[in-house]
């Protein structure tokens, strides 16, 4: 039986700061130290090799020191880490409310619990709230008299109501935000009427009607969130934008509660991110971009390698659309190579929607430095993952990508069979729409053979015609989010590089802001 590599694992995700406070930590226990050795074996491998480190260590009864060795890490990480969690503080001060208890010490038990629950609704922790209240129940039987007994117990029972509907509250959110993201994570932005309709139904639910029927701080975030994602998936953009802003100046409203959730703080900055990209505010999405970068460095004290990677694809992903918007190809080969020397290490904690749009967005690059060839190893990664039923949008782009890249580099042959390929699996997915149909029949009638270069600029000409018509329905502009299929055909139809029109464009557009 293969010997399992948790305790590797679990030693590798260390930090330094971590490490540094096992060791610290373990040198408190007493006892011979076994497992220390162990921790530096494991340590130094590159590999989880549990024979060599029975053999070089000489244990006997490696699988017992393996599961006390990996215990005391947690233990050790539960302390390190108690300071940057509100849950771990206040369980923390319930355990010491227990013992003081205990004790009899109860005017003791009371100013921790005072304490407790002050923190608790600071941060809007409700369901430890519910049982700080039974604590205050029992202590009245300890502090107070007949008559306060009374009285204080119905002030419990009302705040104990209380909290039983702002948990509702937070329960019935919890559920519409699940349900709004799954649906964007399925399909991405809308491309037909009846796909509008859903979210208008969900829409309609009494709890989005009006920003009061969220009565706590996280379920009106909640509903600037939903009302965003929405907002954004039927293509309107700039209400989207409206939202995650006032979603994001509440977060930050509150800088000094940010550091006990970072990545909800990553996860707004990122939706903030992308929602001035989607409004072509690319002076917005380079400061927010900044702030991403720089909650590494503000937050080093706690920042885990799970974070470390979330921030990483966030960055990268905003700032290579952002080159790619303003043609400033050049810059965005310099964030590739970057990416490809720590791509390696972040991957494995990488969702696989955000290396999907990290890949996209190197694809964008490398189209606009006219070396489609370069644009293949990021697209593949695409193609070749198995889940097409998470952001189904993403792979049907990539197939027509695909397409356009073999044309670039002259591989004629491919490209019926590609075709075909393509049609089937759009097809199969209901997803094509009038766009994807103009262009692949375009590929079809005009690519798949031999044509001189006036037949086919005539053609792309056609079909530049034919898209602007095509793109005045919203629903089939969302297409344009993630790859300028216009100024692919402007490059073709005038015979200039693709970069170079990209860039007049943004400068066109800044110049009329």
């Amino acid at each position: 039986m293969k010997a399992s590599a948790d305790l590797f694992d679990l030693i590798k995700s260390l930090t330094k700061s971590e490490k540094r406070f096992f060791k610290l930590f373990a040198g408190l226990q007493e006892g011979e130290k076994n497992y220390l050795r162990l921790f530096d074996g494991i340590d130094r491998q590159g590999e989880y090799d549990e024979e060599t480190l029975r053999r070089e260590l000489d244990l006997r009864h490696i699988s017992f020191e393996k599961n006390y060795l990996y215990k005391l890490i947690l233990k050790s990480l539960r302390n390190f880490h108690s300071e940057f969690s509100i849950k771990s503080q206040l369980s923390d001060l319930l355990r010491n409310v227990e013992i003081l208890h205990s004790k009899g010490l109860y005017r003791q038990c009371e100013k921790k619990l005072n304490k407790c629950k002050k923190l608790a609704k600071e941060h809007e922790q409700y369901h430890i709230s519910q049982e700080i209240l039974k604590w205050e129940s029992t202590l009245l039987f300890n502090t107070l008299s007949t008559p306060d007994i009374v009285n204080r117990s119905k002030y419990i029972y009302n705040e104990q109501e209380e909290l039983l509907k702002k948990t509702r509250n937070i329960i019935d959110f919890d559920r519409l935000s699940d349900q709004i993201a799954f649906m964007a994570q399925k399909s991405g932005a809308t491309r037909t009427e009846a796909e509008d309709k859903v979210y208008e139904r969900l829409l309609k639910h009494p709890l989005l009607k009006e920003e009061n029927c969220a009565i706590t701080e996280k379920t009106k975030k909640q509903f600037y969130y939903i009302h965003a994602m929405a907002a954004i998936a039927v293509g309107d953009t700039e209400k989207g934008y409206q939202y995650r802003k006032k979603h994001l100046e509440m977060v930050e409203s509150k800088m000094e509660s940010v550091r006990f959730n970072l990545a909800n703080y990553i996860y707004v900055l990122n939706n903030f991110g992308w929602a001035c990209l989607l409004t072509h505010r690319y002076d917005e999405v380079a400061e927010t971009v900044a702030k991403l970068r720089n909650i590494g460095v503000e937050f080093s004290d706690h920042f885990p390698p799970a974070l470390e990677a979330r921030v990483f694809v966030r960055v990268y992903i905003l700032d290579l659309f952002n080159a790619a918007k303003r043609g400033d190809f050049n810059y965005g080969v310099t964030l590739i190579e970057e990416i490809e020397k720590e791509l390696g290490k972040h991957a494995p904690k990488i969702d696989k929607t955000q290396l999907f749009l990290l890949h996209l967005a190197a694809v964008n690059i490398c189209f606009g430095l006219s070396d489609p060839r370069k644009s293949l190893p990021w697209l593949n990664h695409i193609l070749n993952t198995p889940d097409i039923e998470l952001r189904q949008d993403f792979h049907c782009l990539s197939k027509i990508l695909n397409l356009l890249i073999h044309f670039e580099l002259g591989n004629a042959d491919m490209i019926e069979h590609l075709l075909k390929s393509t049609y089937r699996f759009l097809a199969r997915k209901h997803r094509l729409y009038r766009f994807e149909a103009a262009l692949l029949q375009f590929i079809r009638r005009e690519l798949s053979g031999p044509q001189d270069n006036q037949q086919l600029r005539g053609a792309f000409v056609r079909l530049k015609e034919a898209l602007t018509e095509i793109l005045q329905d919203t629903h089939e502009k969302n297409v344009l989010w993630y790859f300028d299929f216009v100024s692919w055909l402007e490059s073709k139809i005038e015979n200039r590089p693709f970069s170079e029109i990209v860039r007049e464009k943004f400068r066109a557009a800044d110049f009329a802001a």
